[in-house]
């Protein structure tokens, strides 16, 4: 009983059933900005200047900024491309 429920709790996360499109783009926008997190961590200080900051990144609300405008940014940029993206993977 109990590998059973394992099993189709596996199965659940590996055969997604047919979304929409809209739901298909946020579920990309929340990856990408949740994968952008530790991107911007590691190079925290080449995105400060890039923005035209100057300095380091040196207080914990400037790290939190930094983060939060990082992975909107790149969330919004992947919902827009795949919510225009017209070629459905299933």
């Amino acid at each position: 009983m109990f590998n059973r429920s394992v099993a189709n709790t596996a199965l659940q996360l590996v055969a997604v059933p047919s979304v929409s499109r809209l739901r298909r783009a946020g579920r990309t926008a929340i990856t990408t900005g949740a994968l952008t997190v530790p991107v911007a961590l590691g190079l925290r200080d080449a995105i400060w200047s890039a923005w035209v900051l100057g300095g380091h990144v040196t207080t914990p609300g400037q790290l939190a900024a930094l983060i939060l405008v990082s992975g909107l940014l790149m969330g919004g940029v992947a919902f827009g491309i795949a919510l225009n993206n017209r070629a459905s993977p299933r």
